[in-house]
């Protein structure tokens, strides 16, 4: 580790160079959808994750997109059931 010395197999006393990490953690999104673990030591707590979004739309006559929430990852979408006053076809002849 930097900052503390080491004594090699001879005996001879050499300066660590380790990095101390600490915990660290991290957030992905669409924006970064990777994350690369610095070397060194780490302290075995951290974590990396992602923000997951739920989202839910009807059905309408125009086409939708259904893009996350800036920072999130769609893990869902729920598309509800068609409105009653699309079932209403008094009128029309097939």
């Amino acid at each position: 580790m930097a900052g503390k010395n080491i004594v090699t197999s001879n005996g001879t006393v050499t300066a660590g160079t380790m990095v101390n990490n600490g915990t660290v953690t991290q957030t992905l999104s669409t924006a970064a959808t990777a994350y690369t673990i610095p070397q060194g030591y780490h302290s075995g707590s951290g974590k990396v994750s992602i923000k997951l979004e739920e989202k839910t739309t009807t059905p309408s006559t125009a086409t939708q997109t259904i893009v996350p929430t800036a920072g999130s990852v769609l893990s869902k979408v729920t598309v509800n059931a068609i409105p009653s006053p699309y079932f209403d076809v008094s009128g029309v002849t097939a």
